[in-house]
């Protein structure tokens, strides 16, 4: 498990800068820098509250699954980094969609 922060205030999953989700699965498979990354889980808060259902405990370590394959972390699917950051990744610095995410932990896998 790994430590979660998530600067990411737009998604229905934020809580008081933490992810109410069990888990999530950052994505860019063939990423090499952290803005090609993104939260799959993502989704966009409608209103002041959040509107997904069910509860709203911040969780400040859950599983990330990771399929970015260059990230130095990524340690069979699963990030090793025990403490990682979420954010926008947008110019507005708002996230509207799931790609305006980022991984910011991300870090280049050393070629051999």
């Amino acid at each position: 498990m790994s430590n979660l922060h998530c600067s990411v205030s737009d998604c229905a999953n934020n809580s008081q800068d933490f992810c109410c989700r069990p888990d999530i699965e950052v994505v860019g498979k063939c990423a090499c820098g952290c803005e090609q990354t993104s939260c799959s889980d993502f989704q966009k808060r409608q209103g002041a509250s959040n509107s997904m259902g069910g509860t709203y405990v911040p969780n400040e370590s859950l599983d990330i699954h990771c399929e970015a394959e260059n990230c130095s972390y990524n340690n069979k699917g699963y990030c090793d980094a025990s403490n990682v950051q979420m954010t926008s990744c947008s110019s507005h610095g708002h996230a509207d969609c799931k790609s305006e995410t980022a991984c910011f932990t991300f870090k280049m896998r050393q070629s051999l």
